[in-house]
């Protein structure tokens, strides 16, 4: 694939050639690998043209920005296009002005999981796989049953004993093979990886098979999109593809101590905020705002004003399932200062609920 330009490991750093690998050679388990993109080679075909005229109304829209071999995803299940709404009442009772939200819960098996599920699925039939496995106590299971069973795909799909008997049900409607395990969640997972490692299934495990969060990225990329509300600084958190908004009104050590401390992946900033914060020491991989316009005119108002608007897409803190609102600047920057004392420097800026 021409497009993905190798792989790095979380842990240690290393970047690797990418090929069918679920975590780092040298770091066992705990080495997730995060997939990198040649997005030189991607924008050649990619741009605000071609996303104009594709008339797929689902993730796989997205699909360049994917680590998948271009194919037609018309046959898959619809997933994504979800709508965002606009709330009737629940701003005014937070006292944010303009309050969003995402209905994923529109997916063919009702959750975000789907997205995963999905690209998990094309991954698969990929590389020739019949069979995909995973250990789930309930969204992720019911998501890999009903995305395997349109494309013909066998699921086989580890429960715990407790797991709810509806999400069990609907598992075995799939037509999942489903085996509950005695036992709690880490003992269940152990039991998939050791019959996957076994029977060679495909492996949609969350955590260990990188391939996933590249379709649940596409919760966010699905946000609409308006330049100006990213005047903020923002480094992506490796961790649940969450965001964290950085005022540029912040003074300059402070942003590099947040950015240092929240482990960021990369900064999506403009050119004249990324010399005042960043310099040219390099230790950070920078996406320049004004080449996301493609060659356009792009006019992004810095610093942003206490009314402009600004994204904010967090985690759940149980879940890891990315969430998004769209807030303005100064309710953004009240809740941080007031929270600063109790969390100190950077970790405000990581919201879970």
């Amino acid at each position: 694939m021409n497009h993905v330009a190798g792989v790095r490991c979380t842990i240690c750093g290393r970047v690797m050639p990418y090929q069918e690998q679920m975590t780092c050679p040298h770091c066992g388990e705990k080495g997730i690998l995060d997939i990198l993109f040649d997005y030189d080679y991607i924008k050649k075909d990619f741009t605000k043209k071609s996303l104009a005229e594709n008339r797929d109304n689902s993730m796989f829209r997205y699909a360049p920005l994917m680590p998948v071999e271009p194919r037609d995803f018309s046959s898959f299940l619809r997933v994504g296009w979800t709508p965002l709404y606009p709330s009737n009442r629940l701003g005014a009772e937070l006292g944010i002005k303009k309050l969003y939200i995402k209905d994923d819960g529109l997916n063919p098996t009702a959750s975000l999981k789907d997205r995963a599920s999905a690209v998990a699925v094309a991954k698969a039939l990929e590389l020739g796989y019949d069979t995909i496995a995973c250990s789930s106590t309930g969204n992720a299971a019911s998501s890999l049953a009903g995305n395997a069973a349109r494309m013909g795909v066998k699921a086989v799909i580890f429960v715990p004993e407790r797991a709810p008997e509806g999400k069990v049900a609907q598992l075995m409607i799939f037509g999942a093979t489903v085996i509950s395990v005695e036992g709690d969640y880490r003992q269940t997972f152990e039991l998939s990886r050791a019959a996957i490692d076994k029977y060679g299934y495909y492996n949609r495990n969350d955590g260990i098979n990188p391939t996933l969060t590249e379709g649940k990225k596409t919760v966010a990329v699905l946000l609409p999109k308006s330049y100006d509300l990213f005047c903020a600084l923002a480094g992506i958190i490796r961790s649940g593809c969450a965001w964290v908004i950085v005022s540029p009104q912040l003074p300059n050590q402070r942003v590099k101590n947040i950015l240092a401390d929240s482990n960021a992946a990369a900064v999506l900033s403009t050119r004249h905020l990324e010399q005042r914060f960043l310099g040219d020491d390099g230790a950070l991989p920078v996406i320049e705002m004004e080449s996301l316009s493609d060659g356009g005119d792009l006019s992004v108002s810095c610093p942003a004003g206490p009314r402009d608007l600004a994204y904010l897409v967090y985690t759940s803190g149980s879940t890891g399932t990315p969430k998004g609102v769209e807030i303005e600047q100064h309710s953004l920057l009240n809740f941080a200062e007031a929270m600063t004392p109790l969390y100190g420097k950077g970790a405000v800026l990581s919201l879970c609920n």
